[in-house]
C-alpha cells in the first residue's frame, strides 16, 4: 500500500492533537539499551536507563522530504501545510514526528514519520511510558549499510523499511495471514523499481533468531548509518515533550533576534551621540534626528522610538504577517468553513505584507464563504480573479493582506 493509500484510507482511531518530535536530548550510548518486544517482559531496566523497544507498526507511514531551507521551525511550518490537506479532520489522530538527517543554514533533509496515535497508546499500555519506540526494522538498518531492504518478522506478520544512504524512503506493515517475509521483500523491490530504483541488499529477521546482545549490537550499530535515528522517539512522550521544547526555542530564537536588531540601533546610536559628544558639542540635541533621518530616509523627534515602531513591523509584529500567523490563521478559518468537497486549495503563495490563495470551487458560495471566515481570523481579505474551467469548476484566488493577530 502506497503512502498516499494510507492516508486517504478510512480512519477509525482516537487521539490528541497532532504532535511534532524533532528536538530531543540525543540518546547517551551509556545509558540505554535496545530490546525487542518479546524480551521487553524478561529484562530489568537499570537506574536511570532509557529503554528503547523495537515495535513492529503497523499503522507507521514514512514520508521523505527536502526543503530548502533550515530552522526546525520553518520545517514544522512547511509539513503542516504539506499533510493538512491530505489528512483534513484525521489530524487529530495521528502523531507527525520528522527525524532530521540532515540540516544547515538553508536546506533541510529527513523523514516524517506518521502513525495512529491510538497503536503509540497501546503499546505505552504494554511497555510502560517510559520507554522510547523505534521502527524495528530500522534498527537493523546496520545489516545493509543503511542501503537496502530490512524486514522484521514476527507471529503477527512483517514490518519492512527501504533505505538509500541510510535515510528512510518506505515504509510498509503486512500481516502474517496475507504475505510472508520473502513476498514483502519482493513488494518492496517492485515499489522501489516503480520509483527508478534498484534494490540489492536485503536483510530478513525473524523474531528469537537474535540473543538480546546481538541485538543491542545490531542497534547501536545502525545509530552509525542512520541519521537523527538517536532523535527518533515515536512514543507520546517523545513526541509531546519534543513540541513543548521546539515551541520554547522557536520563541527564544526569535526574542534573541529581537534583542540582537535593538543592540545593533542601541550601539549605532550611542556611537552617533560619543561622535557628536566630541566633535560637535553645540549641536548635542540635534544630532539624534539627523542621523536617524539618513539611516531611515525620514524625519522624527524621536528617534529610537520611531525605530523600535519599525523594528515590531519586521519582526512581525506589527502590520507585517509572519508565515506562522498566516498558517495558523489560515487553519482555524478553513476549520469554520462548510462543506469541503466543494472547495480545493492548490497553493498559498506567502508574503510578509501580501499572500495569496488559489484553488477550485464547485460554486461561488464557497469562494465566499472562505473568503468571509478569512476576514473574521485576523485578514483582510478579498476575492481576485475568478475563472471558469471546463470540467473543473471556478478557478479562484483570494488575497490576504493586513496583521494576522
Amino acid at each position: 500500500m502506497a503512502f498516499k493509500d494510507i492516508l486517504t484510507k478510512p480512519v477509525t482511531f482516537k487521539g490528541k492533537n497532532i504532535s511534532w518530535g524533532s528536538l530531543r536530548k540525543p540518546l547517551d550510548p551509556k545509558d540505554f539499551r535496545i530490546v525487542t518486544v518479546a524480551d521487553f517482559p524478561n529484562e530489568i531496566p537499570l537506574y536511570d536507563e532509557t529503554r528503547v523497544a523495537l515495535i513492529p507498526f503497523r499503522t507507521l507511514v514514512s514520508y521523505p522530504f527536502s526543503f530548502p531551507f533550515g530552522g526546525k521551525g520553518n520545517v514544522r511550518d512547511a509539513l503542516l501545510l504539506s499533510f493538512k490537506p491530505i489528512l483534513g479532520e484525521k489530524e487529530d489522530r495521528l502523531s507527525l514526528i520528522p527525524q532530521i538527517t540532515a540540516q544547515n543554514a538553508s536546506s533541510t533533509k529527513g523523514v516524517a514519520w506518521l502513525i495512529s496515535r491510538e497503536e503509540v497508546a497501546e503499546w505505552e499500555s504494554k511497555l510502560g511510558e517510559n520507554v522510547s519506540f523505534w521502527p524495528a526494522p530500522l534498527a537493523f538498518a546496520d545489516e545493509v549499510d543503511g542501503d537496502g531492504v530490512v524486514v522484521w518478522s514476527d507471529a503477527e506478520g512483517s514490518s519492512a523499511v527501504w533505505l538509500e544512504a541510510g535515510e528512510t524512503r518506505f515504509y510498509r506493515w503486512v500481516p502474517a495471514a496475507e504475505e510472508t517475509a520473502e513476498e514483502l521483500v519482493e513488494w518492496v523491490q517492485n515499489y522501489a523499481v516503480s520509483q527508478g530504483k534498484q534494490i540489492t541488499r536485503v536483510s530478513i529477521l525473524k523474531e528469537g533468531d537474535a540473543s538480546p546482545a546481538a541485538v543491542e549490537v545490531a542497534g547501536r550499530a545502525s545509530l552509525a548509518v542512520v541519521p537523527g535515528l538517536d532523535m527518533l522517539d515515536l512514543s507520546t512522550r517523545g513526541a509531546d515533550n519534543a513540541e513543548q521544547i521546539e515551541a520554547y526555542f522557536t520563541a527564544a530564537a526569535r526574542t534573541l533576534r529581537v534583542l540582537s536588531i535593538l543592540g545593533t540601533i542601541f550601539l549605532f546610536f550611542s556611537l552617533v551621540l560619543l561622535i557628536q559628544n566630541i566633535y560637535h558639542r553645540s549641536d548635542f540635541s540635534a544630532l539624534p534626528r539627523q542621523a536617524y533621518a539618513r539611516a531611515f530616509g525620514e524625519e522624527s523627534n524621536n528617534p529610537l522610538t520611531s525605530a523600535n515602531r519599525m523594528l515590531r513591523n519586521l519582526t512581525g509584529s506589527g502590520p507585517q504577517m509572519t508565515l506562522a500567523q498566516v498558517l495558523s490563521n489560515f487553519v482555524a478559518a478553513w476549520k469554520e468553513t462548510g462543506d469541503h468537497a466543494k472547495i480545493q486549495i492548490d497553493s498559498i503563495r506567502y508574503g510578509a505584507e501580501r499572500t495569496e490563495i488559489q484553488g477550485l470551487s464547485e460554486t461561488t458560495d464557497a469562494i465566499q464563504q472562505l473568503r468571509d471566515e478569512l476576514g473574521k481570523h485576523g485578514f483582510a481579505a478579498r476575492t481576485g480573479e475568478v475563472q471558469q474551467v471546463p470540467g473543473s469548476g471556478l478557478r479562484f484566488s483570494i488575497i490576504l493582506t493586513g496583521a494576522a493577530q
